[in-house]
């Protein structure tokens, strides 16, 4: 793996922004600085005393240790949020910056400061590398987040040295569960311009990740013998996890469908208490209330809301036909509100399920 500080020297002297170009405004080109507004006693009760930080001007190599000082001063608890406003600036300083709010599991936002509200901001360049440092990453309204190519390339620099840039920049992006795609995007870009990612795009390359990090399904073992998948994932809600596994009847034998479900933040009492359980298939609500509850209901485990049930045949195909899955924890099937969660993709997952419906049909 390329080490950051063992290249260094070599782009230091990179600047990913050209202020003739892409500067709109005075305050454009001002050192970023860092400001926020102490929580409310509300805030401190109900989120933890989090912050909102709003970072704004351009990126220097100091802006990290900046940002770093900041925290140390206020005491900001990590998981608050940074709101970032740059048209760029410093490659290394990009990258130090989003290292330092990925290691406060800061969230991130593209805008400024408006009347008591986040309004639409630039985030261009190096400001691109800072922003997918954030834990959970937000696209705000009439925001622009673009990249481009780097001056330097455009120059004919030594092929080395691009190449140790190209590889040190992709391992970045990897590393912050971003798709290495959006470094094929800069080099779209012309010369002086700026390729504006829409939308859709940075949610497909995850860079913008909506409060959700992407679900991981693997297929384990229990001592045993059973095989079972699990699908997991870390939302700003908290921990979710699902599982699959073959029921074993009294002969030992494999039979049936056992899904089970685990929810893990805020809620957790909330769903000990419930009794209407529904299983969600495509954002479709199937009541689980018919089928067997495994156990004595739901349960706490390893700080995790627990609750299973065996599935009857019915119910495979349609789940191997799933695109999002959910449970949901209600103390009553028609109450507004319910502990769990609608929405976690099956990508990845779908064909390892077969292999335990295999299993089960044995």
């Amino acid at each position: 793996m390329i080490k950051i500080k063992q290249i260094a020297i070599i782009i230091a002297f990179i600047v990913c922004h050209n202020t003739h170009a892409f500067s709109d405004s005075a305050s454009s080109t001002s050192v970023m600085d860092f400001n926020g507004d102490p929580p409310s006693r509300e805030n401190k009760l109900l989120f933890g005393g989090m912050w909102t930080i709003f970072a704004d001007g351009l990126i220097d190599l100091g802006a990290g240790q900046r940002l770093q000082r900041y925290i140390d001063d206020n005491n900001i608890p990590n998981g608050s949020t940074i709101v970032l406003n740059s048209i760029g600036g410093s490659l290394i300083g990009g990258i130090e910056l989003g290292k330092t709010i990925r290691t406060h599991s800061l969230n991130t936002h593209i805008g400024t400061k408006g009347n008591k509200i986040i309004i639409g901001g630039k985030c261009y360049s190096a400001c691109a590398f800072a922003f997918i440092g954030g834990k959970f990453r937000y696209a705000t309204k009439g925001s622009v987040y673009g990249v481009h190519r780097f001056h330097k390339f455009d120059n004919n620099a030594n092929s080395d040295d691009a190449q140790i840039v190209s590889a040190a920049l992709v391992q970045y992006i990897r590393d912050m569960g971003v798709d290495p795609a959006l470094f094929e995007q800069m080099v779209l870009a012309g010369k002086n311009q700026i390729n504006i990612i829409q939308e859709q795009d940075q949610e497909k390359l995850n860079i913008v990740n909506n409060g959700r990090e992407k679900t991981v399904w693997e297929l384990m073992n229990l001592p045993d013998g059973t095989v079972y998948l699990a699908g997991r994932r870390e939302t700003w809600r908290g921990k979710e996890l699902l599982v699959f596994s073959c029921m074993p009847d009294k002969d030992k034998k494999r039979k049936g469908m056992v899904f089970a479900a685990g929810v893990f933040g805020g809620k957790m009492a909330d769903a000990i208490g419930t009794r209407a359980s529904s299983i969600v298939i495509n954002d479709i609500k199937y009541r689980l209330d018919k089928y067997d509850a495994i156990g004595e209901g739901a349960r706490i485990e390893n700080g995790m809301v627990w609750k299973e049930f065996s599935l009857p045949a019915e119910m495979l195909p349609l789940i191997m036909r799933a695109k999002t899955i959910g449970i949901l924890f209600q103390t009553a099937y028609d109450a507004p509100s319910f502990a769990g969660f609608m929405d976690m993709d099956t990508e990845g997952g779908i064909e390892k399920l077969s292999n335990i419906l295999r299993g089960c049909e044995r």
